[in-house]
């Protein structure tokens, strides 16, 4: 499923790249020295560079439209038991409006919760007493998850680790069944001009990370990527499919 970046998010999305661009220069000029000071300069920098690209990343994450393609999702899909991955309790608490007015009633599981609260809630989770669990990224650590069908990625990263931990989620004790993984991928909005169409290239990049680990193993692959691929034509980056 596909959202796009509004103009404010895609010019945010510029602007961060274009700075992360300067950090990056800026440190490898940097690291050609090797005083004491300027060791500690270049560290500080990194940091930097590091809060730019996290920055950067919440924006692809917490992409408005994802609430909408999320809604979208539910009503097209009736796999029960259901994970619900989301990014932080402002998207949780989006996707809570639409959850009770499509399907009433759902399980909620976060870090904020006491340790009984979430072990009561894994719980009914698994004795069916609702068949939808929406979770921050605390779930992703190790835990103890009930059978299930199907999980809905909206809080989407690049990272191999939290993918591999997610799709375990769901993967784990299926015994051969088939399991409905769905995730968002968030492409820029029209561009025009060069700087335009190189940051929307950075950013289908970082989701195709993603795309590629997901496809893999999916009975589907080829139908993904053919979707995608014709996505990427409206873009003239159609070549990135071949990645």
């Amino acid at each position: 499923y596909f959202a796009f970046l509004n103009k404010r998010e895609f010019e945010d999305f510029q602007r961060l790249t274009a700075e992360i661009g300067k950090e990056i220069a800026r440190i490898n000029a940097r690291t050609k020295t090797t005083t004491e000071n300027q060791k500690m300069f270049t560290a500080y920098m990194t940091h930097k560079l590091e809060r730019l690209l996290l920055k950067r990343a919440r924006i692809r994450k917490k992409a408005e439209d994802k609430i909408r393609v999320f809604s979208h999702i539910l009503s097209s899909i009736s796999i029960r038991p259901l994970i619900v991955f989301c990014e932080d309790h402002e998207q949780l608490n989006e996707i809570k409006t639409i959850l009770k007015n499509k399907v009433g009633s759902f399980l909620v599981y976060t870090s904020k919760m006491s340790l009984w609260q979430r072990n009561k809630t894994l719980d009914m989770f698994r004795k069916g007493n609702s068949d939808i669990l929406l979770a921050i990224r605390c779930l992703d650590e190790g835990l103890d998850v009930p059978e299930c069908r199907g999980c809905i990625i909206v809080a989407s990263s690049s990272s191999t680790r939290e993918f591999i931990q997610r799709r375990g989620r769901i993967l784990r004790g299926l015994k051969g069944k088939t399991a409905v993984l769905c995730d968002i991928i968030v492409f820029p909005p029209e561009v025009r001009g060069a700087r335009e169409v190189e940051a929307a290239e950075t950013l289908i990049r970082h989701e195709l990370v993603r795309m590629r680990q997901l496809v893999q193993a999916a009975e589907n692959e080829w139908e993904v990527r053919n979707k995608i691929r014709k996505e990427l034509t409206r873009y003239g980056l159609e070549d990135l499919a071949n990645l």
